[in-house]
C-alpha cells in the first residue's frame, strides 16, 4: 500500500484505513503478519494496523497468525512442515535482490527453518507462527514456549470443530487451564475425575469402563486422547477395545484420537481383572 518506510507506527490510522476495503472484499479466514516484538518498527507496527482494520471491516474475525523475519518467537501455537516449498521460499528471497546484499536473509531463513523443524518435529524444515488475539490471553507464556505445546493447541482446534459448544467431554489425564480455557464453553472433564478434580490414572481395565460408563451417565457425550495420553490406548488394551467395539471413533490422527460416547453400539465384552 506504498506507506512510508520505517514509520508505520505513526501511520497506524491511515494504513488501516486503507487495508479496511481490501478486507472487505477478500473476507480472509487467515491473515499471516509480523509479529509484535519484531527487530524492525515496521513490523511491530503491522499487528496494530491489522486488529484495527478488522474491526473497521465488520467482517468474520479471521485468524491471526504471526512469523518471525528478524527476530525468532519465543513461543508458537502452531508448526507447519515446508520442506517441499523450502527451495521455493529461498528463491523467492533472493529476488529482494537489495536487502540480500545488505544481509544474508537466505541464510538466516534456511538455518531457523531447520531448527525449527529439528525443535517442532514436523518435518525437515518447519515455518512456526503465534495465534495473535484475546483467545489465547489466559495461555501463560512458559506453557506456550513447550517446543510440544503446537500439537495440543493443534488438538484443541480439533476438538472445537467435532465437539458442540454446550457439550461436556472427557480428557484422559489431567485437565489443565490452559485446555479450559481453549475449548470453552465446553466443559472438560478430567479421567479419572472425583468432585470435578483429577482422581489419578486408573487401577485397571476394568475401574476405567466404569468410570467411562459413569460420566456417560452424567452427560459426557465424548472421550478424547491427545497424543501425550496415547500410551494410555496401548496399556489399557481392555478399555481400548470396549471404546473402538462400542462407540464410533470420530477422528484419529497424530495428534488426537476421539470417540464419540452419544450412541453405543449392543454389544458385550468380557473382561478379566
Amino acid at each position: 500500500m506504498r506507506r512510508p518506510d520505517q514509520y508505520l507506527k505513526e501511520d497506524t490510522i491511515d494504513a488501516a484505513r486503507a487495508l479496511k476495503p481490501i478486507l472487505q472484499r477478500e473476507k480472509p479466514e487467515v491473515l499471516y503478519l509480523t509479529h509484535e516484538r519484531d527487530f524492525h518498527p515496521d513490523h511491530r507496527a503491522t499487528v496494530s494496523i491489522v486488529q484495527m482494520a478488522v474491526r473497521a471491516a465488520g467482517i468474520a474475525e479471521p485468524t491471526l497468525l504471526s512469523y518471525e523475519v528478524l527476530t525468532p518467537l519465543t513461543e508458537f501455537d502452531r508448526a507447519d512442515d515446508i520442506s517441499p516449498v523450502i527451495r521455493r521460499k529461498l528463491k523467492a528471497t533472493w529476488a529482494h535482490r537489495s536487502q540480500i546484499r545488505q544481509f544474508r536473509y537466505d541464510l538466516a531463513f534456511r538455518a531457523i527453518n531447520r531448527y525449527r523443524g529439528v525443535v517442532a518435529r514436523v518435518g525437515r524444515y518447519a515455518e512456526v507462527f503465534r495465534v495473535v488475539g484475546e483467545c489465547m490471553s489466559g495461555i501463560s507464556l512458559p506453557c506456550r514456549a513447550d517446543p510440544g505445546w503446537h500439537r495440543f493447541y493443534a488438538a484443541t482446534q480439533e476438538i472445537r470443530e467435532i465437539i458442540p459448544t454446550e457439550a461436556a467431554f472427557i480428557l484422559a489425564g489431567e485437565v489443565s487451564s490452559e485446555a479450559s480455557a481453549l475449548v470453552a464453553p465446553r466443559r472438560c472433564i478430567p479421567f479419572l475425575e472425583k468432585d470435578g478434580g483429577y482422581w489419578g490414572k486408573p487401577a485397571d481395565d476394568a475401574a476405567a469402563i466404569r468410570e467411562l460408563e459413569r460420566l456417560r451417565e452424567t452427560g459426557a457425550g465424548f472421550i478424547v486422547f491427545v497424543s501425550s495420553t496415547f500410551w494410555w490406548l496401548e496399556y489399557y488394551r481392555g478399555l481400548r477395545e470396549y471404546l473402538r467395539v462400542q462407540f464410533p471413533c470420530v477422528r484419529e490422527n497424530e495428534r488426537i484420537v476421539m470417540f464419540d460416547l452419544r450412541k453405543a453400539a449392543k454389544v458385550s465384552i468380557g473382561l478379566t481383572a
